[in-house]
């Protein structure tokens, strides 16, 4: 769907970041997705690298490792009201570290993410 101009994103990368800004309508996930991430104990926002980050780059809070990104990002998204997909380990997600979402349209322009002003991960714009 990305290929073909759809509003979406895939990878671990990018699907994280539009579920931290809360534009993820639909997760999809491959059913053997395993990765490790963390979690800002401050203001909750997900990361999708536990090499990646020292401190929240939304808030600089301390961050936990979170052993099974999977439950964490599908967590999130059904309770921000959004669906989650789980597909085969053969789908052409593979490719791309095995997951992705459709994201919310969320301006009446029909921009993706217009109705934000960035960053908006929980917490983003405390000191």
């Amino acid at each position: 769907a990305v290929l073909d101009g759809e509003v979406a994103v895939l990878g671990p990368d990018d699907v994280v970041l539009a579920l931290n800004e809360g534009r993820v309508h639909r997760l999809v996930l491959e059913e053997d997705f395993e990765r490790a991430g963390w979690r800002c104990d401050n203001c909750g926002a997900l990361g999708a690298s536990v090499e990646s980050a020292e401190v929240c780059p939304f808030c600089r809070g301390d961050l936990h490792v979170v052993h099974r990104l999977d439950e964490a990002l599908v967590a999130r998204t059904i309770a921000e009201g959004g669906e989650v997909e789980i597909v085969a380990h053969g789908n052409k997600l593979h490719s791309y570290r095995g997951v992705g979402a459709f994201l919310r349209q969320t301006a009446s322009t029909g921009l993706a993410g217009a109705g934000r002003s960035w960053p908006t991960a929980p917490g983003a714009d405390q000191p």
